[in-house]
C-alpha cells in the first residue's frame, strides 16, 4: 500500500522536480518544449489530457524528450526517478529463505500474529506498531503487563508517553501511577493529562521539574489498625532474599518497634514520619511514651525491645532506623509532612500522580517509595476504581526486594489496577525475587514485551528462543549412491526450527520489539512490531511536550 502511494506520488512530482533540477526554479528559462506547473498539474486535473503526461514519461523513457539534456538521460530525471528506484529495490529484495512449513505441525506450529489478527486489536494499551497497517496495535489489558528492554531502547518514549498522551479513541484512557525516573514522562504528558480532566499530582521533593505536591501517610490512619502498621514496616524492610535466618530475626523484631513509634506518633497526635524517626531515635522519651501506652500488645513488644539488654536492642533499633534514613534531608522532611491530595482520588478517577526521584537517590529513598506503593495498593482494594488504573513502575529493579509487587500482580487486577513494571533484563527480577518469583512475575503477566536482547547473554536469548516456539519445516535432503550406478534423490522431512533462532533475536532491528500476550481475546500468538515514537508520531507529536531523546556519542 505504501509504495502504492509513493509511486503516485512520484508520478505526479518526478516531472517537474527533474526540470527544477535541470533548468532551476525560474520557469522563464525552461525550454519551450518542458511543460509548465500549469500545464502538468491541469492535466491531472483533465482526464483527456492524462496522455499528455504518459507521453512525457514515455520520451524521458526512450530518450527522446527535449525538455532534458540527452533527450532525458542526464543528472535531471535520474535525481528525480531515485527515490521511487530505491524504494522499488528495498521492496523487492530478495529476503532470506524460510524453511517450508509442514501443516501437519508434528514439533509445532508457532507463528506470528497475522496481520488480520492485529487488525482487531484497536482498544486499550499501545504496544507498538503494526509494521503492515501503519496502526497502533493495543490490547485491553485485564492484568499486569511486563517489560525487559535495556536502557535507552525507547520505553519512555515507546510505552509510556504513547500511553500517557491518548493519541486516539480506543486508547486507554484510565488514571494513571508513574515512577517516572528522570521526570521526562511528567514533563511530556501534565498538560495532556490536565487537558482530559484530571488535576495531576506530582511528588517531588528533589525539585526534578517543579512539582510542590506533598504526602502524608499517617494523616488519616486510625490507631486500632495495627494490621496497617505491621504492613507498612514491612513494606519499609524489605527482605534480604538470602534466606539469613538472623537477618529474618533482627528485622520481624525491628517490624515491632517500628509499630510501637507509628502507635505513640498517632496516640500523641503528632501524626508525621518524623515523629517516629524521632522515637526510635531518643529510646527514653520512647520507652517513657510506650509506657504510657499500657497494656496494648504492639506497645508492650516495642518496649520488651527497648528494655533488652544492648546487644539484642541496638542491632534491631539500628535496622528500624536504617528505614527513615531519607529523612535526615529537610526535603523529604518536608515531602512527608502534610498532604495535598488523597489516594482514594485516584479510584475516583480526579488525579494521576506521578513520583518524580532522581535514579542516583532510589537506592536510599526506597523504603518511602514502597511505603507509597503499598499505601496506593491499599487504597485501591478499599476504593475501587472507577475506570482501570495503570501504576507504571519505571526502574522497577530501584525498588529492591518488595513481596507486594509479586501478590499485587496477581491480585490488584481484580479490583480494577494493573501493574506495568520495566525492567532491564530478566537477571533483575531474578537477582531480587530468585528464579521462582522471576517465573511469577513473568508467567502471570497478561503482556511481556521485549526487545534489544543482549549479544553476550546467550543463555537468554535461548530462553526467548524458545517462548517463541518451533514451527515443523520440510527441509530438503539429497542423496546419491556411492557406488555403481543410480540416480540422485531428494526428498523433504520434517524436522523442528525455531521461530526465531538465538541469532535473529540478538539482531533483531533496533526498532521493533517482540509481545507475548499470555491472555488475550484477540490472539494468543506473539506479535513482532515496530516501535511507536512519541516524538516523532504524528499521533502524539501535537499532544505532548517535546522532549527529544538523548542523542549518541559522536
Amino acid at each position: 500500500m505504501r509504495l502504492m502511494l509513493l509511486a503516485a506520488a512520484s508520478i505526479v512530482l518526478i516531472y517537474p522536480l527533474a526540470l527544477c533540477v535541470q533548468h532551476g526554479l525560474a520557469i522563464s528559462f525552461w525550454p519551450s518544449e518542458a511543460l509548465s506547473p500549469n500545464v502538468w498539474f491541469g492535466d491531472f486535473t483533465t482526464h483527456p489530457n492524462l496522455g499528455q503526461v504518459a507521453e512525457a514519461y514515455w520520451d524521458v523513457a526512450t530518450g527522446q524528450s527535449k525538455a532534458f539534456a540527452n533527450g532525458g538521460w542526464s543528472l535531471g530525471p535520474l535525481l528525480a526517478f531515485s527515490p521511487l528506484a530505491l524504494a522499488i529495490l528495498l521492496r523487492f529484495t530478495p529476503k532470506p529463505p524460510m524453511a517450508k512449513r509442514d501443516v501437519a505441525g508434528t514439533f509445532g506450529a508457532a507463528r506470528f500474529a497475522t496481520a488480520a489478527e492485529c487488525v482487531t486489536m484497536t482498544r486499550g494499551l499501545e504496544l507498538g506498531i503494526d509494521p503492515a497497517s501503519g496502526r497502533a496495535v493495543r490490547i485491553a489489558a485485564e492484568g499486569t503487563l511486563v517489560t525487559i528492554a535495556p536502557p535507552r531502547t525507547g520505553k519512555t518514549s515507546g510505552l509510556l508517553i504513547p500511553n500517557l498522551s491518548y493519541p486516539e479513541p480506543g486508547a486507554w484512557a484510565g488514571p494513571a501511577v508513574v515512577l517516572d525516573s528522570k521526570g521526562e514522562v511528567y514533563r511530556a504528558t501534565q498538560a495532556r493529562r490536565e487537558r482530559m480532566g484530571r488535576r495531576v499530582v506530582c511528588l517531588d521533593p528533589l525539585d526534578l521539574v517543579g512539582g510542590q505536591d506533598t504526602w502524608n501517610p499517617l494523616a488519616t490512619l486510625q490507631v486500632q489498625d495495627i494490621l496497617y502498621m505491621q504492613k507498612t514496616a514491612l513494606a519499609l524492610l524489605p527482605e534480604s532474599g538470602s534466606g539469613d535466618k538472623a537477618s529474618a530475626y533482627f528485622r520481624n523484631r525491628a517490624v515491632d518497634l517500628i509499630v510501637g513509634a507509628i502507635l505513640v506518633s498517632l496516640r500523641l497526635d503528632r501524626r508525621t514520619a518524623p515523629e517516629i524517626h524521632r522515637l526510635l531515635s531518643d529510646a527514653d522519651d520512647f520507652i517513657e511514651q510506650l509506657k504510657a501506652a499500657g497494656a496494648q500488645p504492639a506497645a508492650l513488644a516495642a518496649l520488651e525491645i527497648l528494655e533488652a539488654d544492648p546487644r539484642t536492642r541496638d542491632p534491631i533499633r539500628s535496622t528500624a532506623l536504617q528505614a527513615f534514613q531519607w529523612l535526615a534531608d529537610p526535603r523529604m522532611r518536608h515531602l512527608v509532612g502534610d498532604s495535598s491530595f488523597d489516594l482514594a482520588e485516584l479510584s475516583r478517577n480526579e488525579v494521576d500522580i506521578f513520583i518524580a526521584i532522581p535514579p542516583e537517590h532510589k537506592r536510599i529513598l526506597a523504603p518511602l517509595l514502597r511505603w507509597l506503593l503499598s499505601d496506593l495498593f491499599t487504597s485501591i482494594r478499599r476504593n475501587r476504581p472507577k475506570e482501570r488504573v495503570i501504576l507504571f513502575i519505571d526502574e522497577a529493579a530501584a525498588l529492591g526486594r518488595f513481596d507486594e509487587i509479586l501478590t499485587s500482580a496477581a491480585e490488584l487486577p481484580g479490583y480494577g489496577a494493573s501493574l506495568w513494571t520495566f525492567w532491564q533484563d530478566r537477571s533483575q527480577i531474578v537477582s531480587l525475587y530468585g528464579e521462582a518469583g522471576a517465573a511469577t512475575l513473568v508467567n502471570t503477566a497478561e503482556v511481556v514485551t521485549l526487545s534489544d536482547l543482549s549479544a553476550v547473554d546467550p543463555a537468554e536469548s535461548d530462553r526467548w528462543s524458545r517462548a517463541l516456539g518451533n514451527y515443523t519445516a520440510l527441509i530438503d535432503s539429497f542423496s546419491r549412491p556411492t557406488a555403481g550406478q543410480g540416480s540422485s534423490t531428494t526428498s523433504s522431512g520434517p524436522q523442528p526450527a525455531p521461530l526465531m533462532s538465538q541469532d535473529a533475536l540478538v539482531t533483531m532491528p533496533v526498532d521493533e520489539l517482540l509481545v507475548f500476550p499470555n491472555r488475550s481475546l484477540e490472539t494468543r500468538h506473539p506479535l513482532r512490531l515496530r516501535k511507536t515514537v512519541a516524538h516523532t508520531d504524528h499521533r502524539i507529536r501535537p499532544l505532548v511536550a517535546a522532549v527529544a531523546p538523548v542523542g549518541r556519542a559522536r
